[in-house]
């Protein structure tokens, strides 16, 4: 997301990283997974404050990419316009913030 292409407050947006672990089920190095394979004990945090559950449908390894990671992560709807810092972490190990530009959802 950038100023120019927003998301929007209770948008879903897609993340992706790298070096989130073993996934379940697991796959054979090489292989590349079909999807589903995916990682525990993530969770998404928001301006540092960490979202429930549900706002995180899935973690786990990208569809068809050995190493990469893909986090679906539904935006709070109380997000107000701006840039917000987002972070995830894995077992306790927190990533480094990226941001994320939240605008208003178009009016039709």
């Amino acid at each position: 997301m950038t100023r120019s292409h927003r998301a929007y407050p209770g948008e879903i947006v897609t993340v992706y990283a790298t070096g989130m672990g073993l996934s379940t089920p697991a796959f054979a190095a090489g292989q590349l997974p079909s999807g589903g394979a995916q990682v525990s004990n993530v969770t998404v945090s928001i301006d540092n404050v960490t979202l429930n559950p549900p706002s995180l449908p899935y973690a786990g390894v990208a569809p068809l990419n050995a190493g990469l990671y893909q986090l679906n992560v539904f935006l709070p709807a109380s997000l107000t316009n701006g840039d917000h810092t987002i972070s995830m972490a894995v077992g306790g190990q927190r990533s480094p913030a990226g941001y994320i530009s939240v605008g208003s959802v178009p009016q039709h």
